[in-house]
């Protein structure tokens, strides 16, 4: 990354936000000086330094507030997009299929380019359309449209690759459209700068990584320091509009188990839990939460994985105290997470 796009300590966060999730001190060194060895010899061999010609931000009341508006915005756009992205990588068509997947998806692609300029390719040409506000309001909502039905018809058809950059280029179209609507009620607002913000809160969102997507949207375009304030507000803003939803979606959708004071769990259901479950096929699950450290640990057990183990549950959701393990004292024992 450092390489092909220029950005040293955007690769060098990538590696240690996505891929490696660790801030040791050994991580960060090895990290940084690949990253530094690779951006030199990209500058030696003549690669651009500037990827996007964006607008300079400032840190004025308004900007701000676009910042607030646009990062919340952009940043639940971008999650929902990494879902679907998912899960079109996730469920491809068939192998038998395949073939005639990809050549129609592309072919597709290949007419709607001809009318939407930006509708083709990784999104770099569309950025810069948005980016420099060279591109209306009609044309910024048709290529997002487009953009998204197709990168994630392409995934569907078996297509291998990223979203980094197209998840920029939604970004920056969507910011665009927020930034032209915006205009209505405030003249003085400006789209280039929502074009900018809407961009690094979606990559931010997208990629699940706030500090890469922070710099990697100032690297893109080389911002300076009066930008940097507005940038983190948006990001920050995506992330806990993000993390507000998900909240959200918990208490609506799921069961939670809470203990009481006693250490003893209570159930409590939100509005729509029992539509939800009786959407979902029955399936066994166990989990196991603990409640404090080093004194009780409670376990849900549901009806569906006593009767698989062939032991009595009273009823479902029905919970028990057992004794703390063998953990030092002030320490909390947790369960592997298959998704660490």
């Amino acid at each position: 990354m450092a390489a092909s796009f220029h950005l040293p300590l955007a690769g060098a966060l990538f590696t240690i936000e996505l891929l490696l999730v660790s801030a040791s001190v050994r991580a960060v060194v090895t990290t940084m000086t690949c990253s530094v060895v690779a951006t030199t010899v990209s500058g030696l061999l003549g690669a651009p330094r500037v990827t996007y010609n964006a607008a300079q931000l400032n840190e004025s009341a308004l900007t701000l507030l676009c910042a607030v508006v646009v990062g919340s915005i952009a940043g639940l756009a971008g999650d929902y997009f990494a879902h679907l992205a998912h899960r079109a990588s996730a469920r491809p068509v068939s192998a038998r299929w395949q073939w005639l997947a990809t050549t129609g998806v592309m072919t597709i692609v290949g007419v709607l380019s001809l009318f939407f300029l930006g509708s083709s390719g990784n999104g770099a040409y569309s950025a810069n359309l948005a980016l420099t506000a060279r591109v209306t309001l009609g044309g910024a909502i048709a290529v997002v449209v487009i953009r998204l039905a197709v990168t994630c018809a392409s995934f569907w058809a078996g297509t291998v690759g990223g979203i980094l950059t197209p998840s920029f280029a939604l970004g920056a179209l969507l910011g665009c459209v927020l930034g032209y609507a915006g205009q209505w009620m405030f003249p003085s607002v400006d789209p280039r700068a929502c074009t900018l913000l809407g961009a690094a809160a979606f990559l931010s969102t997208t990629m699940a990584a706030p500090l890469f997507g922070l710099v990697a949207a100032v690297e893109f375009t080389n911002q300076g320091a009066d930008g940097y304030l507005a940038m983190f507000v948006a990001v920050i803003a995506a992330a806990l509009a993000v993390r507000a939803t998900q909240k959200g979606q918990n208490w609506l959708f799921r069961r939670t188990v809470t203990p009481n004071k006693a250490g003893v769990a209570t159930a409590q259901h939100g509005p729509f839990a029992d539509d939800m479950r009786s959407q979902k096929a029955a399936r066994p699950s166990r989990s196991t939460h603990t409640t404090e450290p080093g004194w009780h640990r409670v376990e849900k057990v549901t009806e569906d994985s006593a009767q698989d183990q062939g032991t009595h549950s009273p009823s479902a959701g029905s919970t028990k105290a057992e004794p703390p393990s063998a953990a030092p004292e002030g320490r909390t024992t947790r369960d592997h997470d298959p998704r660490s």
